[in-house]
């Protein structure tokens, strides 16, 4: 039986996070992309993992993929713009 575990480093060995997030974030730095990524890995390996497994059974796994890295990189709210943009706007000041 596949685990979240299996499917997360099956995503990494592919780069698949980085490969659409690259396609999402044409106007990113690429400092700034790997914090996305690795964003995105650390709030797949929190989520359930019958949710994880069902997404990828079902072929799912590049849709939510995508909403996740839209939402972290538009949302004011999101991780990476409070941890990463906003220190950096900071820094730059």
């Amino acid at each position: 039986m596949t685990t979240k575990h299996d499917i997360i480093s099956q995503l990494a060995k592919e780069r698949a996070v980085e490969t659409l997030a690259a396609k999402i974030c044409r106007d990113i730095q690429r400092r700034d992309l790997d914090d996305l990524c690795q964003i995105i890995y650390l709030d797949l390996l929190t989520k359930d993992e019958d949710m994880i497994v069902s997404l990828q059974e079902k072929g799912e796994m590049p849709f939510y993929l995508t909403r996740m890295i839209k939402n972290q990189y538009n949302s004011a709210r999101s991780p990476f713009h409070r941890k990463i943009r906003s220190f950096r706007s900071r820094c730059q000041a």
